[in-house]
């Protein structure tokens, strides 16, 4: 925001703890919009599951951790649910988007299909995938299949920079968390 203060930015937070801290840190800001709501496929009202209020590990779905991490996801909230095209159109967004982050815990996938056809529309999208994508029975592969279809190019992100993920491969199925890019192929034409 420091480089670019006039970046309009909508950010999709459920947890009522951690939506009041997002708009205290952002309060009287015209170009940062902070939404009460989470992002998904579906409009409906969903559970919000973590191991206490504002939780790191909020999930839509209830993970497992196992014994050896003492992490309980008892916790749980009542949150909206919004499918992301239908927003889009309801508020009127600008026909563009220049780049989408999905951090939401194993429902990246969830998050892209409510995008519907509006994903030609973003030009470049970060998502995470990890340990999370156990519990919610996701694979690379579905992530593979899903860009590759919407003519996107994948890239992981390293500590060296990014790398191209030129073809799908099993060994791509590691769960261990990482962060990925996807670039909107029609952008480079």
């Amino acid at each position: 925001m420091k480089i670019y203060p006039q970046t309009i930015c909508h950010l999709f937070e459920p947890s009522k703890k951690n939506n009041t801290f997002l708009k205290e840190i952002f309060p009287n800001r015209e170009n940062i919009f902070v939404h009460p709501y989470s992002l998904s496929n579906t409009n409906s009202i969903g559970k919000l599951y973590g191991d206490q209020s504002g939780s790191q590990f909020g999930s839509l779905t209830k993970r497992f951790f196992g014994k050896q991490f003492n992490i309980d996801f008892d916790f749980l909230e009542e949150v909206i649910v919004k499918r992301f095209d239908e927003y889009w159109l309801q508020e009127n967004l600008p026909e563009k988007i220049d780049f989408m982050k999905i951090d939401v815990e194993g429902y990246e996938m969830n998050v892209l299909k409510g995008v519907g056809e509006l994903i030609e529309n973003i030009s470049l999208i970060q998502f995470e995938f990890g340990g999370s994508q156990i519990d919610t029975r996701n694979f690379f592969r579905d992530f593979w299949l899903y860009f590759e279809e919407k003519k996107f190019k994948l890239f992981r992100i390293t500590e060296n920079g990014i790398e191209p993920i030129n073809f799908y491969s099993e060994k791509l199925e590691f769960f261990y968390y990482s962060n990925y890019l996807a670039l909107n192929s029609r952008i480079l034409s």
